[in-house]
C-alpha cells in the first residue's frame, strides 16, 4: 500500500490543475508496481493522464503518429498518372530531386523563394547563371517553368551542380520504365505487411529459454488472441504468413492474423509453434520472434518482464500485457526509439471494447518508430543509395 500526500483543493479548481497534480504523485505509483524493468538501454513509458478516454469515432479517426506511408509514399500520391509539375506542386518536384542527392531530406519550396533564389542567382554572374539554363524549348513558359525548379533546388541546396542534372519528361518516365524505379526507391521504406511476436511469461520464469518454452495457450492468452486477432489455420493460408510454413505444418498449426486500414497483420505465436524437446534454446521459435521488432509479453502472474534477457539485435519494442480485473498494458522501448503514441492513459487499464483499437494503433506506431532509429534507418538509407546510384538521371519534370 502506497500512501500519497495531497493537499486539499477547492471544488472551483480548473480540471487542467487537478491533472498535473495527479501526473505528479502517478510516477511513483507506477514505478513500484510495475510488470517490467526497465535500464539504461530499455527506458518505460509514462503512462498520461487524460480527463476522458477517447470515443468509438476518435479511434476511427486516429492514425498512428509514426506512421511513414504520407511522407514516404509521396511520389505514388502525388505524381504517379498526373503531370509531373504545377506551380503549387514545386514543393513536391523538389522533395523528388532531393531525395536523389540527399536520401530522406524534404523541403517545402514557396514559389515567391523560388522566385528570389532566382532573381539572386541572375546577379550572382555568368557562372551562376548558368546553373539555372537547362536545353531551352521554343516555349518561354516551358524554360521560365524549367528555371523556377532549378531555383528551388538552389533555395535549398545552394552547391548542387545543377549543370549535371538531365530532365525529364513524365511520357518519358513512363515509357521508360523509370517511374516504376521511382516508385520503389520512394517506397523501400515502407512496411506492406506487419508482423509482431507473442511470448508468454508465467511466475518464477526470468530467462528466455524459459519463455520460449512454453506451449500452449492459457484462458486468458486466448482471450486476449481473440481480442487482438482471428484465429486461422496455417495449412493453405493464402494471406500473409509473415514466415510461417503455410504447407507442411513445420511453425505449428495455427496462427492469429488481423487487419488494418488494408494492412496485414500477422503474429507470430511462440507457444503455438511446435516445441523441440532437445532443443533448449527453441531455435524455430526465436527464428521468428527474434527477428520482429515489436513483441508482445503476455504476463502470466506476478513476474517482471526484463528485455535484457533477450538476445536479439531486432527487437526494440516490448509492449507488455498482464490481464488483471482489466487488461493492464506497458511499453518499454530501446534508447533509440522515439516516444510514440497514442500514449498509455493512467491507469492503464483496458476493457475489451477499447484494447483492439488501441493496441492495433500502438502495436503499428512502435514498429514505425523503431524504423526511424539508427538501428534499421542506416541500414535503409545504404539500401536506398545502392538503389539510387544505378540511375543517371535526377532531375524529374
Amino acid at each position: 500500500m502506497v500512501a500519497c500526500e495531497l493537499k486539499p483543493f477547492d471544488d472551483n479548481m480548473a480540471i487542467e490543475l487537478v491533472i498535473k497534480r495527479f501526473q505528479q504523485i502517478c510516477p511513483t505509483i507506477n514505478k513500484l508496481t510495475s510488470i517490467c524493468i526497465s535500464s539504461e538501454a530499455f527506458k518505460k513509458e509514462t503512462p498520461k493522464i487524460y480527463s476522458k478516454r477517447a470515443t468509438d469515432e476518435e479511434y476511427e479517426k486516429m492514425m498512428p503518429n509514426e506512421l511513414l506511408l504520407d511522407a514516404a509514399a509521396w511520389f505514388r500520391l502525388y505524381f504517379v498518372g498526373k503531370p509531373y509539375f504545377k506551380k503549387h506542386q514545386m514543393k513536391a518536384c523538389c522533395n523528388i530531386v532531393l531525395l536523389f542527392e540527399y536520401e530522406q531530406a524534404r523541403y517545402t519550396v514557396l514559389e515567391s523563394k523560388a522566385k528570389e533564389t532566382l532573381s539572386q542567382s541572375i546577379k550572382q554572374g555568368a557562372n551562376r547563371r548558368s546553373l539555372l539554363l537547362p536545353l531551352l524549348s521554343k516555349n518561354y513558359d516551358d524554360n521560365n517553368t524549367r528555371r523556377l525548379m532549378r531555383a528551388a533546388i538552389l533555395s535549398v541546396c545552394p552547391t548542387l551542380d545543377l549543370r549535371s542534372f538531365k530532365e525529364l519528361s513524365s511520357e518519358t518516365t513512363i515509357t521508360t520504365g523509370f517511374e516504376n524505379d521511382l516508385i520503389k526507391y520512394d517506397e523501400l521504406q515502407i512496411p506492406r505487411h506487419y508482423k509482431f511476436g507473442v511470448l508468454s511469461i508465467k511466475s518464477g520464469q526470468t530467462t528466455e529459454e524459459s519463455w520460449f518454452s512454453n506451449t500452449g495457450l492459457s484462458k486468458d492468452l486466448e482471450d486476449f488472441l481473440n481480442i487482438i486477432g482471428n484465429k486461422v489455420e496455417l495449412k493453405g493460408y493464402k494471406g500473409y504468413a509473415a514466415g510461417l510454413d503455410t504447407k507442411t505444418g513445420e511453425s505449428g498449426e495455427h496462427t492469429y492474423i488481423s487487419k488494418w486500414k488494408g494492412y496485414d497483420i500477422t503474429f507470430h505465436v511462440s507457444a503455438l509453434m511446435p516445441l523441440k524437446v532437445n532443443d533448449k534454446q527453441q531455435v524455430l521459435r526465436k527464428s521468428h520472434i527474434g527477428n520482429d521488432i515489436v513483441c508482445i509479453i503476455f504476463v502470466e502472474g506476478n513476474q517482471q518482464f526484463n528485455p535484457k534477457a533477450i538476445q536479439s539485435q531486432f527487437l526494440h519494442v516490448y509492449i507488455i500485457i498482464r490481464p488483471e480485473s482489466s487488461v493492464r498494458i506497458e511499453v518499454i522501448r530501446h534508447k533509440s526509439v522515439s516516444q510514440f503514441g497514442p500514449s498509455i492513459p493512467m491507469p492503464p487499464l483496458f476493457n475489451d471494447q477499447d484494447l483492439k483499437r488501441f493496441f492495433t494503433l500502438k502495436l503499428i506506431s512502435a514498429e514505425n518508430a523503431a524504423l526511424k532509429s539508427n538501428s534499421f534507418f542506416i541500414p535503409n538509407n545504404k539500401a536506398r543509395k545502392a538503389q539510387s546510384e544505378s540511375y543517371k538521371i535526377t532531375l524529374v519534370m
